[in-house]
């Protein structure tokens, strides 16, 4: 019954891995330790992959963890945004290197290049350790992101700590990326990196999508169709940048009409206020959407976390 269960949500059935204990963390005064004790305690490889790298004291202090890690003989790899971290100088990066770890630059800005695209961003944030752990989430090595305990802004995320069968896929992503991104090549294939390590007794079914093409049958926005069409009772949205497009926009309505509860909390503060005016005019204005209560009619729940 469960198995039928999930599978009437998911686009892609065969894109599922049975084997898995997720540990959600819904704050990054957990998740920042967390991750740091993990990543002090790997032993063969850490991948990283993140939009903002940033050249602060949690950047700094991270980078000599990650040097550190190097010298007791763990591959490190890492992915960076060329725009996530355009306030980080180059010589951040140099050093990283000088100490062994490797960096790479996605889609570096050249904007006076013909047919360069500033929008081909890569927002991934992931963390994966010795082929056992991963870690998925709104986290950036920023001290913009960090808790407050340590000096940061202490923003509203949820983080998966993730063990079991779909760590391999998660490196995969990792891997494709690195394919992808313009450097020195490295022969990854040594640590066994994407290969089921098949060390894991979870239970936990889940599956991993990724934005990479609106026709990809892994894609997120075709996942999230999908399942709102399939709602029979709730829909709960947490989302920092709540602006759908209008496909999306019309499935909730439509969902809303057959009578699923749909319930949606987006911040009150945020670090880009104009996304925020965009998405407070979408359902302000809209007689389908109420803000801070309870469905009216047809309508959408919105509420406004300020904490």
């Amino acid at each position: 019954m469960e198995t039928q269960m999930w599978q009437d949500y998911c686009l892609n059935s065969g894109n599922v891995f049975l084997g898995n204990d997720i540990n959600l963390i819904s704050s990054g005064e957990d998740a920042f330790p967390l991750i740091i004790k993990k990543v002090k305690a790997a032993r063969k490889f850490i991948f990283i992959e993140v939009y903002s790298f940033s050249d602060d004291h949690i950047g700094r202090a991270f980078g000599d963890m990650l040097a550190k890690k190097v010298r007791q003989g763990v591959k490190v790899y890492i992915i960076y945004d060329s725009i996530g971290s355009l306030s980080t100088g180059g010589n951040f990066f140099k050093k990283m290197r000088r100490e062994g770890i490797k960096v790479k630059e996605y889609h570096q800005a050249v904007p006076w290049k013909p047919h360069w695209n500033l929008f081909k961003r890569d927002h991934r944030k992931l963390l994966c350790i010795d082929g056992e752990t991963a870690f998925i989430g709104g986290f950036n090595i920023s001290e913009y992101y960090a808790p407050k305990s340590m000096g940061g802004r202490g923003w509203k995320d949820v983080v998966a700590e993730i063990k079991g069968d779909i760590v391999s896929a998660i490196e995969k992503e990792f891997l494709s990326s690195w394919e992808r991104c313009r450097g020195l090549k490295e022969d990854l294939h040594g640590l066994n990196a994407g290969e089921k390590s098949g060390f894991n007794n979870g239970t936990m079914p889940a599956s991993i999508v990724s934005a990479s093409g609106i026709r990809d049958r892994m894609s997120i926005r075709r996942s999230y169709k999908y399942a709102i069409e399939k709602a029979k009772e709730y829909i709960f949205i947490t989302n920092a940048y709540f602006l759908p497009d209008k496909i999306i926009y019309r499935k909730l309505i439509k969902a809303a009409k057959k009578g699923v509860d749909i319930r949606i909390i987006t911040p009150f503060n945020t670090d880009h206020p104009y996304v925020r005016w965009a998405s407070w005019a979408l359902y302000s204005s809209k007689a389908e959407f109420t803000r801070y209560g309870l469905p009216k009619g047809d309508g959408v729940s919105v509420r406004c976390l300020k904490d």
